[in-house]
């Protein structure tokens, strides 16, 4: 039987849903293993799963991704900043992608990942599967990743999706793949060609289907499977913090995930005095970077919480909008909004409202506290609070009943995979 190997370079969101699928994998007897940054493989080890740490962190490089991160509004500019992050720890993830890939290997990669998992095919024979938490495919449909609002197919919206949003994400992974070529002495490809050929391999999109539905111009060997969650219960925090949401109102959790913050302190304050002037108590979670921060009178400080446990106690979720954390908001089934950075955030805004399960988004460049202010407002008290409230309810019913990582593991057995 072959081995799956899981790739998961990224932020927390992108690594747990690997090792939900490595898990679910593992239980029907497949050898799987996980290769993450270092400050992430205590969750694969809490779940018996192999794992190997690919030497470089995101927090160590934190600046970096605070520079990419401040140009986020600039698709092109956020491009070339992650890209700059890549080039510093490409070398390190280059030598863990050859010392541990087999030739008999499954690797399962995100889009950073997927041209240097191209290249260990071409030299190796490894079989590679791209999973993508979001609407990077092309089409010319309306369910892709910054394209205009639109209800109607247009050719130029494809040809904008596939040689703009699909080569362009693709190219974020350009640094390791030249890394890894050099090392294999391989022939450059070029970003047109590395598309193409990526559009011929296996996708998985770990989303919901009704986040995201199937587009009739997807290719044919893609699949939604619904998001990949761990499954059991989610392991509570401590008893303060189960006490303090069990006395008073729900509280509206407000954070913005892998997000790197320039001032965290500096945010706590403006979501302090949003939620003062909405007179909504609100839970915040910080980015993993930042530093100790105290809690106030309306806004309840939380370091890592299991969203899977935190979000169905809230009585809404404001998100940067992550493909991650917009699946845990929907399957929590409470009303959810997006104050969105960039890339697939507006989109995944756009379609929560569309779904009719909260406001319309915010952009965080543009965010004040009189902005917040409004937002938590509509979602609690507006004329639309109730129809949030029994839209997210049922929305959040059917994506709980989706199983995400068993429609994985099926669809991966019946494509010969795991033989």
């Amino acid at each position: 039987m072959s081995r799956v190997v899981f790739l998961a370079i990224g932020s927390r969101g992108d690594v747990l849903p690997m090792v939900a699928t490595a898990r679910e994998l593992a239980d029907r007897g497949v050898q799987t293993m996980v290769l993450s940054h270092p400050e992430y493989t205590g969750i694969a080890e809490a779940q018996s799963i192999p794992v190997v740490s690919l030497g470089a962190g995101l927090v160590e490089h934190a600046d970096d991704q605070r520079r990419a991160q401040s140009l986020i509004g600039n698709p092109v500019l956020a491009a070339l900043g992650l890209q700059a992050w890549q080039r510093r720890i490409a070398s390190t993830l280059a030598l863990v992608l050859l010392e541990h890939i087999r030739s008999d290997d499954v690797l399962i990669t995100g889009v950073v990942g997927v041209p240097a998992a191209l290249a260990l095919a071409e030299e190796r024979g490894c079989h590679v599967v791209h999973v993508t938490f979001s609407a990077t495919l092309p089409t010319a449909g309306p369910m892709a990743m910054m394209s205009p609002r639109t209800t109607r197919p247009s050719r130029l919206i494809g040809w904008w999706t596939r040689h703009g949003v699909w080569t362009g994400s693709l190219s974020l992974g350009q640094p390791l793949e030249r890394e890894v070529r050099r090392r294999l002495r391989l022939p450059w490809r070029s970003p047109w060609a590395v598309a193409g050929r990526a559009l011929q391999m296996p996708v998985l999109i770990a989303a919901s289907r009704l986040l995201l539905p199937p587009q009739p111009d997807w290719p044919v060997n893609t699949m939604v499977t619904g998001a990949w969650e761990l499954g059991g219960e989610p392991t509570p925090p401590g008893t303060e913090l189960v006490e303090s949401l069990g006395n008073g109102p729900a509280p509206v959790y407000v954070g913005f995930g892998s997000m790197l913050s320039r001032d965290p302190a500096k945010d706590l304050l403006l979501i302090d005095e949003a939620a003062a002037r909405a007179g909504v108590a609100v839970v915040h979670r910080p980015d993993d970077s930042s530093g100790p921060l105290e809690s106030t009178s309306m806004v309840r400080v939380v370091r890592d919480v299991d969203h899977r446990w935190l979000f169905p106690r809230c009585a809404g979720v404001i998100h940067h909008g992550g493909a991650g954390t917009t699946n845990a908001a929907l399957a929590a089934g409470v009303p959810s909004a997006i104050i969105s950075h960039g890339f697939d955030q507006p989109f995944h805004g756009r379609r929560l409202h569309e779904m009719g399960v909260g406001p319309e988004p915010l952009t965080r460049r543009r965010l004040t506290a009189e902005k917040l202010a409004g937002l938590l407002k509509e979602m609690m008290h507006g004329p639309q609070h109730e129809s949030y409230r029994r839209t997210a309810d049922a929305v959040g019913r059917q994506v709980r009943a989706e199983r995400g990582t068993a429609t994985a593991a099926d669809w991966l057995e019946k494509r010969g995979l795991l033989d």
